[in-house]
């Protein structure tokens, strides 16, 4: 019995054991998982259970990008959802940095997004949203920014302090935005904030670095004076090297005169090799003293930052300040070729433009036609008539000859624009960059900009011109703004360098300056862009976003928006309030900022990475002009592009030793957005088929994309850029003058069939249309009204003598369908003259 009772026990302890073993193997398995679980499944988890989107009612589509390192030290992850219902489309990417949400954005909002609770107030949504982050991340933080946003007015700005948390809510009128900010005893630290932006009703964006970020060094042992002190001294030893042509020059030797507003903020290092520590994400506190100098100084120096380490004493940066705008400018050469001419009536897609000159002689045999058969009808109607005793072979004859007669005049050569190839159906991209006069480190900034910006636009599909350097000539921009825009459909460009203003004649001229120091005048680039199609200007300069343009007394285009883009219509803020049009323009109010030197009071951030990461997210994420700015101003400085400090305006000085101009004083440079921040840079491809009523498909028909100068192929892929695109198929003849036309009558996508001509359409991915034609018999009838008449002879002298793929063409005055308007169509139309078919 003993013996059978161990056996017992030791079974009944093994079997516990055992027992006990699984049981803690199966407690772990639920966290082995929970790090397992994809970035796909959490972002689509903090979607629901955060944002509140009832994910029910959306068919998602998920992308994932390849795992980068946020400030090159911890890995990050982005993963983009697009969303559809009945009710709205949209677009969310969820951020992670260290497997740990960072950031959710959203852009691309159509409709009403269907939501798990229903609320009323962008307060309400912010309470629900931190309420539910609160739940999902257990950060007591949060909890205490929840508290902080009860009872508050939301209509109108704020600024509240609780502990070491700031609050300003800022309200515009289809923005709010939360800010949370680190403060301890008044200092901020801006990098750790946490922001919660609403546009138009629904979340914009939340971003969470307040985790990411730690404070040491809290100790202030360097008062407002001794910093002053500091950095003064530290000044006196500073030097920097300036690129004149083949020349550098070292500049040692300089006068100080002003010192800026001193200002204590928790800051380090953007980057892992120069942060303190080597650790960017530890801040410290630092005075910042800015230093005017008394003139501008060789590279457009106007002043020395200086960075004082509150808490060691010691200095933890210096650098250049930069006024661009500083080489004087020589006296403007005044050309009359360059002057704006009166509009030429530019015409929009599916419009043609008479050509007067032609009318007259095109329309006289169709006239002579009609004369003709008239006297043919009356006399023949006479009981008696002298005409009865005439041959009917006689009276052919004599008919025919009169017909010829103009018909023969017509025929003699008539001075016509040589007909360009058909464009490239898709983009090309230039970027230029300026060394005259530029710092060494600022060249080397700006080459690694265009070698970035260049293999991004590459990728895109884009046809690529590298100008960095000895490519920004004056000869290069002036002559690739005209041959780029007769061989594309669209060219986007970005320059860097030096610029500013002069007066030309009585006016306000704008300017930048080539490699070789020349300068590139508004007026002279006005009449280069004539076919419209620069749609996304960016010009890192001073000065050349003072303002949009005009066209001054002399008849020349004044300001470099007017000038690239050839309109003046522009929306004054293209970010807060885009038009609908088809141009972007970037630039800057006065200043424009350095590229590899500090220029933030209250950040670290230089301002190459924000081009870099700009472009970044326009180009390899696709997402348009305005949430790119946002996504980047994001990421550098934690809150939306418009409370950045390159749109609220950063510090610079002007020293004022410029005869005319304005004083000395600390001035402010700010970005300015023209036109339609809401377009794309990416590129889809897109392809219209085209097909008659019994399923016969044709190639190489006309379509337009926008404009009338944008002219494709039917059956071939065309690049077009993402967000909203005018298409337009024409009508068309069949080949051998048979009288046979094929008239539009609507476009199929899937099950689905569109009826307007020209369409108005979002692209957001690869596709594919039919355009599906009815063909009917109807030789002669140009405009397609079913009867031929003299406006079908003004319509096929209007584009008298054009060939397919000029800017005049229209393939529905092409009546036999060979590629030209010539005598032989207007034989079609002379001949079938008076014919009504419906």
């Amino acid at each position: 019995m003993a013996n059978q009772f161990r056996r017992k026990l030791l079974f009944i302890t093994v079997f516990l054991v055992i027992l006990l073993s699984y049981s803690a193997y199966a407690f772990l398995i639920p966290s082995v998982h929970a790090a397992e679980i994809s970035t796909q499944e959490k972002g689509l988890a903090i979607l629901n259970d955060v944002v509140g989107l009832d994910l029910t009612e959306y068919a998602a589509e998920t992308k994932e990008y390849p795992q980068d390192l946020y400030l090159g030290i911890l890995p990050q992850d982005i993963v983009d959802y697009t969303l559809e219902s009945n009710e709205s489309m949209l677009r969310v990417a969820c951020t992670f940095v260290n497997k740990t949400l960072q950031l959710i954005y959203v852009s691309d909002c159509d409709g009403s997004p269907p939501m798990t609770q229903p609320v009323t107030s962008v307060l309400e949504m912010a309470e629900g949203f931190l309420s539910r982050y609160y739940a999902y991340s257990g950060a007591l933080y949060i909890q205490e920014m929840r508290s902080m946003v009860d009872k508050i007015d939301i209509n109108k700005n704020i600024t509240k302090t609780s502990g070491n948390m700031t609050l300003e809510v800022i309200v515009n009128q289809i923005h709010t935005e939360f800010i949370w900010t680190f403060t301890f005893n008044g200092v901020q630290a801006s990098s750790k904030r946490v922001s919660l932006g609403f546009e138009k009703g629904f979340l914009k964006h939340f971003i969470d670095r307040w985790w990411l970020y730690k404070i040491d060094g809290t100790d202030i042992n360097v008062d407002e004076n001794e910093a002053i002190e500091i950095a003064m001294n530290a000044a006196k030893n500073y030097s920097w090297k300036v690129c004149m042509g083949n020349d550098t020059i070292e500049v040692t030797e300089f006068n100080i005169v002003e010192v800026g507003k001193p200002t204590l903020c928790f800051l380090n290092a953007m980057e892992e090799k120069d942060a303190r520590g080597g650790d960017p994400l530890t801040l410290y506190p630092e005075w910042y003293i800015p230093l005017g100098l008394d003139k501008v100084y060789p590279g457009g120096v106007t002043g020395i930052n200086v960075g004082i380490w509150a808490d060691i004493k010691e200095v933890s940066y210096i650098g250049a300040m930069i006024f661009g705008g500083a080489p004087s400018s020589p006296e403007a050469p005044v050309n009359s070729e360059n002057s704006v001419k009166p509009p030429s009536n530019e015409v929009s897609v599916g419009e043609v433009a008479p050509n007067q000159t032609l009318i007259t002689w095109v329309a006289l045999p169709i006239l002579i036609a009609i004369a003709l058969g008239a006297t043919t009808v009356y006399f023949r109607r006479k009981k008696t008539s002298r005409l009865d005793n005439v041959p009917k072979s006689m009276f052919e004859t004599w008919r025919s000859v009169l017909l010829l007669i103009p018909l023969t005049i017509v025929s003699i050569p008539i001075p016509t624009a040589n007909a360009e190839p058909l464009p490239e159906p898709g983009g090309s991209a230039i970027t230029y960059a300026s060394t005259y006069y530029q710092l060494d480190y600022e060249r080397t900034a700006a080459q690694q900009i265009c070698t970035d910006m260049a293999s991004r636009f590459g990728q895109e599909g884009y046809e690529v011109t590298n100008a960095y350097d000895t490519g920004t000539i004056k000869s290069n921009v002036l002559s690739w703004a005209s041959s780029k825009e007769q061989g594309f459909h669209r060219v986007a460009i970005f320059h860097f360098g030096h610029g500013g203003f002069l007066d030309v004649g009585g006016y306000l001229h704008y300017d930048y300056f080539d490699s070789n120091g020349n300068t590139i005048w508004d007026y002279e680039i006005y009449p280069k862009t004539g076919l419209g199609k620069h749609f996304f200007v960016f010009i890192w300069t001073c000065r050349q976003g003072d303002l949009i343009g005009y066209v001054d007394g002399n008849g020349r285009a004044v300001g470099m928006p007017y000038a690239w883009t050839h309109t003046n219509s522009l929306s004054s803020n293209g970010y807060s309030s885009p038009d609908s049009g088809l141009y972007c323009f970037i630039g800057f109010e006065n200043a424009s900022p350095a590229l590899a030197y500090r220029s933030f009071r209250y950040y670290t951030v230089l301002a190459k990475d924000f081009i870099l990461k700009f472009y970044y997210y326009a180009l390899s994420l696709s997402y348009s002009i305005k949430d790119a700015l946002n996504l980047a101003s994001l990421y550098w400085f934690g809150c939306s592009f418009i409370y950045c400090p390159l749109y609220q305006g950063f510090e610079t000085w002007w020293p004022g030793n410029f005869p005319g101009g304005p004083p000395a004083k600390w001035d402010w440079g700010k970005m300015r957005v023209y036109g339609n921040g809401d377009i794309h840079l990416n590129q889809y491809s897109f392809k219209v088929l085209a097909a008659d009523q019994y399923g016969n498909y044709f190639v190489n028909r006309d379509v337009y994309i926008d404009i009338m100068h944008n002219l494709a192929n039917t059956g071939s892929t065309i690049d077009i850029t993402g967000g909203y695109h005018t298409v337009f198929v024409n009508d068309f003849w069949e080949p051998g003058s048979t009288g046979n036309r094929s008239f539009f009558k609507y476009y199929t996508y899937g099950y689905t069939k569109y009826y307007l001509n020209p369409a108005y359409w979002y692209f957001w991915k690869d596709w594919t249309v039919t355009a599906v034609f009815e063909l009917k018999h109807c030789p002669g009838d140009v405009n397609g009204d079913g009867i031929v008449d003299i406006d079908d002879a003004i319509i096929v002298s209007g584009v008298f003598g054009s060939i397919r793929g000029d800017p005049e063409w229209t393939s529905i005055a092409d009546l036999n369908c060979d590629g030209i308007v010539d005598i032989d169509d207007a034989l079609i139309v002379a001949i079938n003259f008076g014919e009504v078919y419906w």
